[in-house]
């Protein structure tokens, strides 16, 4: 059988784990192969199992053998070990805390879009934001920046509920 040269790598990769499992013998941990189906992407695992997941129609999250729709558009990047999930919403970061509505995350001024790309457990998220371009702002750590991209991070103070 031919294997197209795009796919030779990947199927060297899965032969070579496979082979690595084989010699770990009666130490080999006990796995479970979970098919997620077609265009479902694995972004982020806690020790819990909860599996934050890219899909053509967002971010999901499979806990407990269950999906639940984080957001219609964007993608889950980090789950941390509450479960919490960062990511966005196709334009601006997003907190996702368990079992709680998912929080946008707030920009600086000028600031055009976001992403969040981490999440520790004690609900500080980092990533970035870009300024427009015609637009200057003193965004990090008082160093003026435009038109690129900047790191972020919201610390728990910022992720937290807004009072209602």
């Amino acid at each position: 059988m031919h294997t197209p040269p795009s796919f030779r790598g990947v199927r060297l990769a899965a032969t070579l784990l496979a082979a690595g499992f084989t010699t770990l013998g009666v130490h080999a941990a006990d796995y479970k192969l979970v098919d997620l189906g077609v265009f479902k992407l694995p972004a982020a695992i806690d020790d819990r199992t909860d599996v934050a997941v890219n899909t053509p129609r967002g971010p999901r999250l499979i806990r407990n053998g269950r999906w639940h729709r984080l957001a219609f558009s964007g993608m889950a990047r980090a789950i941390n070990e509450h479960g919490d999930i960062a990511g966005d919403n196709g334009a601006l970061p997003m907190l996702w805390p368990r079992g709680e509505e998912g929080r946008q995350l707030s920009l600086p001024d000028g600031a055009i879009f976001g992403r969040a790309f981490g999440v520790n457990d004690a609900r500080t998220v980092v990533g970035l934001f870009e300024i427009s371009d015609d637009e200057t702002s003193a965004a990090s750590n008082g160093h003026p920046t435009t038109g690129r991209s900047t790191s972020a991070s919201w610390p728990r103070e910022a992720t937290a509920k807004p009072p209602t």
